[in-house]
């Protein structure tokens, strides 16, 4: 019993830190590499276009819902390779659409290749803040019924691939509009979007 009471004691005096993504996800991202690096446009031999929808927790309000749509391929001198993405992505009361293009320049040899890219585009944000559910009266934080606006941002690639293996690291919001994070930057009335870095792996 005292083992216990300790234990209790214990949790309750230390700090966590929660952080959550803010990033869509979506399953089988070996099919749809775009979504995450924008290196990976034009590393098929052939013009690839994908459309994929996921939705979590059926049945349960709010939960999450995301559809994405990619077109990628390589121009006429085959090193570099151009991409487009849009997606969807809606969590409880907050709806986020992406538009991204992309532009990719690779370098091969007999054993890999390896590509460069970079994206541009815009997030637009919007959450319908009316729709929480809330007690307290008055509260400043909901005296806005509706919260939208445009983040326009910039990301960056690399990819590493063959027959056997692939490996990427990519950042593709470069920019942060979340004060909390250094070099952000600031709007007033902006939803708070982390920048967020990715690594993937895979060997056959």
């Amino acid at each position: 019993m005292k083992k216990v009471f300790t234990f209790f004691i214990f949790i309750s005096i230390i700090r966590v830190d929660a952080v959550a993504q803010q990033f869509p996800l979506l399953s089988q991202y070996m099919f749809n590499g775009l979504v995450l690096n924008p290196a990976y446009a034009g590393s098929k031999p052939f013009t690839s276009a994908s459309i994929d929808i996921r939705k979590q927790w059926a049945g349960f309000e709010g939960s999450p819902t995301t559809q994405a749509a990619t077109i990628h391929g390589l121009t006429d001198g085959k090193k570099v390779g151009l991409g487009f993405m849009i997606s969807n992505d809606k969590v409880g009361v907050q709806n986020q659409t992406d538009v991204f293009g992309s532009y990719a320049f690779h370098i091969s040899n007999r054993r890999y290749k390896f590509s460069l890219g970079l994206q541009g585009g815009f997030t637009y944000l919007r959450s319908q803040i009316s729709d929480l559910k809330y007690w307290q009266n008055g509260d400043p934080v909901y005296a806005i019924n509706t919260l939208s606006n445009v983040q326009p941002n910039v990301g960056f690639g690399a990819y590493l691939y063959s027959d056997f293996y692939y490996a990427g690291l990519s950042a593709p919001y470069l920019l942060s509009y979340d004060p909390q994070q250094g070099a952000s930057v600031d709007l007033a009335q902006s939803h708070h979007v982390a920048r967020h870095f990715f690594n993937w792996w895979v060997c056959n």
